[in-house]
């Protein structure tokens, strides 16, 4: 709902502590960045202008590999895809979610 908060969450499988690992949730390319963790610390610098403020990461369970961003104020600009990465070393996995915000 425009406006309105919302959580993307991401997960590994099988359930593993993520807290060493990069962690990424970006539009459509990996340099458009939502919401970056690295370094158990979030990195500002790499993120979107239209983000800044608005995303945060959600890490209750971040030792089980469950982990979300919360965006808040959802514009119309949020619609549309999102990827959810999470890396170490050389390993890595990536999920795609879909974003619909409704509202005028």
């Amino acid at each position: 709902m425009l406006g309105a908060d919302t959580v993307l969450p991401c997960r590994v499988y099988p359930a593993m502590n993520v807290e060493s690992m990069e962690i990424r949730w970006f539009r459509n390319q990996f340099s458009e960045a939502v919401f970056v963790y690295q370094n158990g610390m979030e990195q500002v610098g790499e993120q979107l202008v239209d983000f800044k403020g608005r995303a945060e990461l959600v890490k209750d369970y971040i030792t089980e590999g469950r982990v979300a961003v919360r965006i808040h104020s959802l514009r119309v600009s949020d619609n549309g895809m999102y990827k959810c990465f999470f890396k170490k070393g050389t390993d890595f996995e990536e999920a795609v979610l879909e974003l619909k915000v409704i509202g005028e």
